[in-house]
Formats: structure tokens, sequence, C-alpha cells
């Protein structure tokens, strides 16, 4: 195993995957900083400037989405099939939401208008709470965290 020097902090590391990000247009195919200045370079990036950062991701993420539909497709498929009752309530609910007989209501944390429907149970399609974007994710992260303790 030959050493590699990282461009951002000079350090001789192994040069494996443990220290370096894969990087395939490189010769020996990992990136010139080690993981750790790469990282730290990108939060000082996101710290500096967060809505570029969130604008270029978003678009990185449109534009791979365009050029490979037939992936895109054949994710939510695979999503929908291991997901049945989640599928099934989503599609319930947005029926309701555009006959009207559900109401969206602002974001029950911050009172946000621009909000994401989250079901606390499956079987019961309608019985919703209004979070936004922001309290939705975290919402599954006490989630998960509450599940794994």
């Amino acid at each position: 195993m030959t050493g590699k020097r990282c461009t951002g902090c000079g350090e001789t590391l192994p040069a494996t995957v443990e220290f370096f990000h894969r990087h395939k247009p490189s010769p020996d195919g990992l990136k010139p900083r080690c993981k750790s200045c790469q990282c730290s370079s990108q939060a000082q990036r996101y710290i500096a400037k967060p809505e570029d950062v969130r604008r270029a991701i978003l678009s990185n993420v449109l534009a791979w989405r365009r050029s490979n539909p037939g992936k895109v497709a054949a994710t939510a498929r695979r999503w929908e099939r291991a997901n049945r009752e989640k599928k099934r309530a989503h599609v319930i609910l947005n029926r309701a939401v555009r006959r009207g007989a559900v109401t969206k209501q602002p974001c029950e944390q911050c009172g946000s208008g621009s909000v994401q429907a989250h079901h606390d149970d499956y079987s019961q399609p309608l019985a919703v709470r209004w979070l936004c974007a922001a309290h939705h994710a975290a919402e599954h992260i006490r989630q998960r965290r509450e599940i794994a303790s």
C-alpha cells in the first residue's frame, strides 16, 4: 500500500478509500484531499453560502433525474412495492385533499403554510399532522432514534 499526500493538510496517508474519497477521473481513483480536509472545506463552504450550496445540490439532483428517468421510475416502483400501505395512505389522502374533504393546515410547530402530511399510523390515511419540510424531516429522525433505542 502506497502513501498519498493530502493537498489540504500536507499529511501523507495510506492511499485507500478509508482516508480519501473516491474520484474516478483521478489517476489513482481518489480525491487529492483527505476526507477530513474535504469535509471541513465543504462545511466552511456551506456556512459561508448555504443557499448557493442548496441550489447547487438541487440542480445536480434535478439534472440527474432528468438524465435518468428509467432509474427514477424503477426506484419509485421498488419503493411502492415495498411500502404498499404507505402508498395507499398517500393516494387516499391526496384524493381527499383534491376533493376538499381534507384541508391542509399550517405547520403545527412553526405555522408555515408550505406543509406536508405526516402519518403517525398509515392504517388511518386521513389522520395526519401537517408539518413543514424541516419539521417533517425532524419528526422522522426522532422516530428512527426512538426505534433504535
